[in-house]
């Protein structure tokens, strides 16, 4: 899809179509940017009743609250995804301007031939909203945390497979120490999965590999069909010994490396070949 902005503005007098330009919109295949100038807000809301005023600033920060959160969730889901750009469709927009009684108005979504990053955003907002802007405090869209990353991927598989599960020699003789696992489930052969976050610890981050590794050859030495994934990212190439371990998973043949925002292979995987619960 073509990248697209609308412009945000506050109608102080819509009888009079007078309308301040207050925020910006831009809607590209992957990320949503949305701003309003805070600055710019405090003076036009001075032609505001205190409860429109109260309403503007509420639509405002829901939709920017609301673009966030649904934007973190889609990076591990395709699903989420539909949501986020449900959210900043253009019909919906047209359906915003209504919602908001026309007090917070969306203008028609004008495409652009170029691609859209942080910077484009900025200078476009300083052209056509303000331009005295400040963007210090503003940040890059947020990556999720570690925990969310790994709550998310067990959600996502609790239909297909036991989750936060202790393996055992209950469930695979010959386990001396039971390891702890996000996902583990069965089809036949086993079929497990390991989120790890390679940026912490890392004589930590070795004692988790070592135990899912360990894990990974019992359940190959039970159906060598069996298969294991890792759940992670690569971690700054100035943490070295991190940067070493990361690069030895991603290589290794009795395991599969997923970067975080491609968890939903591991679950197509196990819906697709019929994964469930252990018990």
């Amino acid at each position: 899809m073509k990248p697209y902005y609308s412009i945000v503005s506050i109608a102080t007098n819509p009888s009079l179509n007078e309308k301040f330009n207050i925020g910006l919109l831009c809607v590209t295949g992957e990320t949503t940017f949305f701003h309003f100038s805070d600055a710019k807000f405090k003076i036009v809301s001075k032609l505001l009743s205190p409860n429109a005023r109260k309403l503007a600033l509420s639509a405002l920060k829901g939709m920017e609250e609301q673009i966030n959160e649904t934007q973190i969730r889609s990076i591990n889901s395709p699903y989420e995804q539909q949501e986020a750009m449900h959210l900043v469709a253009e019909p919906y927009i047209a359906y915003l301007n209504r919602y908001n009684n026309n007090l917070v108005q969306y203008s028609n979504t004008v495409k652009i031939d170029m691609e859209i990053d942080y910077t484009v955003f900025k200078t476009l907002f300083k052209k056509y909203i303000f331009s005295g802007e400040e963007f210090n405090v503003i940040t890059e869209q947020k990556k999720p945390s570690f925990t969310s990353i790994r709550n998310h991927f067990r959600k996502a598989a609790r239909p297909y497979a036991n989750t936060n599960f202790n393996v055992t020699r209950e469930v695979i003789k010959d386990m001396i120490a039971p390891v702890n696992v996000d996902v583990f489930g069965k089809n036949g052969a086993f079929v497990s999965g390991q989120s790890l976050d390679f940026s912490k610890n890392a004589a930590n981050l070795q004692s988790k590999i070592t135990s899912f590794f360990y894990l990974t050859e019992h359940t190959l030495k039970e159906d060598r069909n069996s298969r294991s994934f890792v759940l992670g990212d690569e971690p700054s190439k100035e943490e070295i010994l991190n940067h070493q371990i990361w690069k030895n998973v991603r290589n290794s043949e009795i395991v599969e490396f997923v970067p975080t925002n491609e968890s939903e292979r591991i679950i197509s995987f196990m819906q697709e070949n019929g994964v469930a619960p252990i018990k």
